[in-house]
């Protein structure tokens, strides 16, 4: 099972804040059809958001959420124009962002998993540099490899 479309991957991102970042993923999640309401799994995000930042470092966000909305396990990945502020207490900055969306229902382990195989491929340098600097067809295979090893 893809876990990403290819319609999913976004290049040069022009929002200016955290917020609108993820919501700009979240919108596009919708409009493949992997969830059914945006606005709520936005609100799901956020609240996961509010526990603790995401910024893993290296301007890599891994923003996550369970939820009712979701149809099936996807990603959302977005490349920014410029950096934006994750970490409001860090002020560590995001410009690469891999929005991972799950059911409610999953199972927690299937969840952990896909933020614990992202996070362990990302401290990497030759697969950051896939998200940084690849085609769309190169973050779109890393990333389905990645989730599927």
């Amino acid at each position: 099972m893809y876990l990403i479309d290819k319609d999913c991957i976004i290049f040069d991102i022009k929002d200016n804040t955290k917020e609108e970042v993820i919501q700009t993923l979240v919108c596009k999640l919708e409009k493949v059809g992997n969830i059914d309401d945006a606005s709520q799994f936005y609100q799901d995000v956020l609240k996961r958001e509010k526990l603790s930042a995401t910024v893993i470092g290296d301007e890599m966000g891994l923003p996550h959420g369970r939820s009712q909305c979701v149809k099936r396990p996807c990603l959302c990945f977005g490349r920014l124009h410029k950096p934006v502020i994750w970490d409001e207490k860090t002020h560590e900055e995001v410009r690469y962002v891999i929005l991972i969306a799950a059911m409610k229902q999953s199972a927690n382990d299937i969840y952990m998993k896909m933020i614990s195989s992202l996070a362990r491929k990302l401290m990497h340098d030759e697969y950051r540099m896939i998200l940084t600097n690849g085609t769309k067809e190169d973050v779109y295979r890393f990333l389905n490899e990645t989730m599927q090893s």
